[in-house]
């Protein structure tokens, strides 16, 4: 009798919402955006080509939609801005520049195709800047396309982006 009643006292407790089982909550899924205070977003147009200065403003205008949509302030860089720039831009829009993830963009000639377009997007969330040239020097997410039109590049790297987004902005369970 004495033993099932210390078996049953014992159950009683490991089953408490303050000191058993119980109480603890399953741990919530978590997004990787959230580790970020803010997103950097370059989209390198070609000089000689004007047309992708133009698609880079669409794309970097859909990023500004998609920051909103994960409630994340965004700094559109621009050709010229310099590293020394980051966190006073980062400032500006009220985050810390060392907690950032990076959207990149690129849009080249493709190397085989002749009148084809490269487009590489990339989404670094190590939290390291990229070096001066641009590149990240860890990335997580990327994406390559080819397009066979200049009206094709913006619509494209809008979908290559909203597919990075969506990978980052995505609730992971944890292990």
């Amino acid at each position: 009798m004495l033993r099932q009643s210390l078996l049953f006292s014992l159950a009683c407790f490991a089953a408490s919402p303050v000191h058993g089982v119980l109480a603890q909550s399953a741990p919530s899924a978590s997004r990787e955006i959230d580790n970020h205070a803010g997103i950097f977003f370059f989209c390198k147009p070609l000089a000689n080509e004007a047309w992708t200065a133009r698609a880079c403003e669409e794309v970097g205008a859909r990023m500004t939609a998609l920051s909103g949509g994960v409630q994340k302030p965004i700094v559109i860089l621009k050709t010229g801005d310099t590293r020394e720039k980051y966190p006073e831009l980062a400032k500006a829009k009220g985050f810390d520049s060392t907690r950032a993830v990076w959207f990149l963009l690129t849009i080249n000639p493709h190397a085989q195709l002749k009148g084809q377009w490269e487009l590489v997007a990339r989404a670094d969330h190590s939290k390291i800047p990229p070096p001066a040239s641009g590149q990240p020097q860890v990335v997580t997410n990327s994406m390559r396309a080819t397009v066979d039109s200049s009206a094709e590049v913006a619509a494209k790297g809008k979908a290559m982006l909203d597919t990075l987004m969506l990978t980052l902005a995505h609730p992971q369970k944890p292990l």
